[in-house]
């Protein structure tokens, strides 16, 4: 039988190798949770952000402030297309670093990759990069947009690349200048897949068609969300003169047995001597003195034998300006 030292030792032996078997697989824990978890090294910069962000420009943002040199951004692709990285134009030792690249400028949809280099290192430690091969660009550029006048009471916008229209009430848009005579946009048509225009219904009426910068369509963020597929919304306050989308049109009255005098519905611009542009049933056109910033032209035909016979003129070309 044994005694009570020997209870008492038995026990202690065995909180012991509990406490040693607990220990052995903590430590095993600890060293699979090691050997399998990534490591990050303090200090040094990776990339937060990267995308177009102007007709020849890029911006990388990183998660610290990092030196660079413009040759740190190489195999620059944009559109699939090899550029050239030119320079930095702003943002050396910041988070924010914008760079330039050659060529034609890109559209507001561009996308494209960039490979960076271990030159570009951190500012607090000096760590460097790790190496990133094909960097995605994103497209990183608002759209923007032009506006023509179809009516009084009808603008059509085109952007310069798909957005999305968020409502159909004319949200965001409005009309400033002269020629806005105190209409406002109260409409817009829903932008269907794949299209680039809208058209805004007015209440009221602009003075004119052709309102030769007296007129300015202006879009406000805060009414509205028309934004392109990566999210780029157009730009607060941009605001694009409005320039006359309708045709124009003319009377002719035949003032002498050869001779036709036109008049245009508003200012034109017809070059002289294009008697090909012109054409009299019956008859030949001879001269065309042209118009400069005007509303009649008088041409010359031959052929015609009475004032008194009816007589068609086709327009063929009108050069407007």
């Amino acid at each position: 039988m044994k005694n009570t030292t020997e209870k008492r030792n038995e026990k202690r032996t065995k909180l012991v190798l509990s406490f040693t078997t607990t220990m052995l697989l903590l430590s095993t824990l600890l060293l699979v949770l090691i050997v399998t978890t990534p490591m990050v090294s303090a200090g040094v910069p990776t990339v937060s952000s990267a995308r177009i962000t102007g007709p020849n420009q890029f911006t990388v943002v990183f998660n610290e402030a990092v030196h660079c040199v413009a040759t740190d951004f190489d195999d620059l692709q944009v559109n699939s297309v090899a550029r050239l990285v030119t320079g930095i134009i702003s943002g050396n030792g910041t988070d924010t670093i914008i760079l330039s690249f050659d060529g034609t400028a890109v559209g507001t949809s561009a996308t494209g990759r960039v490979d960076l280099n271990t030159g570009i290192h951190s500012v607090s430690t000096s760590s460097p990069l790790v190496f990133v091969n094909n960097q995605v660009l994103a497209d990183g550029q608002k759209p923007t947009y032009t506006a023509v006048a179809t009516a009084l009471n009808t603008i059509v916008v085109t952007f310069s690349e798909t957005v999305d229209a968020p409502t159909t009430n004319g949200a965001g848009w409005s009309l400033t200048g002269a020629d806005a005579n105190g209409a406002t946009v109260t409409a817009n048509t829903d932008i269907s897949a794949g299209s680039t225009t809208v058209t805004l219904t007015l209440t009221g009426s602009i003075l004119d068609t052709n309102p030769t910068g007296a007129l300015n369509l202006v879009y406000t963020a805060a009414a509205a969300e028309f934004a392109d597929a990566t999210n780029n919304e157009i730009a607060d306050a941009s605001s694009v003169a409005v320039s006359d989308g309708v045709k124009p049109t003319f009377t002719a009255d035949r003032t002498a047995l050869n001779t036709i005098v036109l008049t245009f519905s508003e200012t034109v611009n017809e070059p002289a001597a294009e008697t090909s542009a012109w054409t009299v049933a019956g008859a030949t056109v001879i001269t065309v003195p042209g118009v400069e910033a005007g509303t009649t032209m008088t041409i010359t035909t031959t052929g015609l034998s009475s004032t008194s016979i009816m007589f068609r003129l086709l327009l063929l070309r009108l050069v407007l300006r």
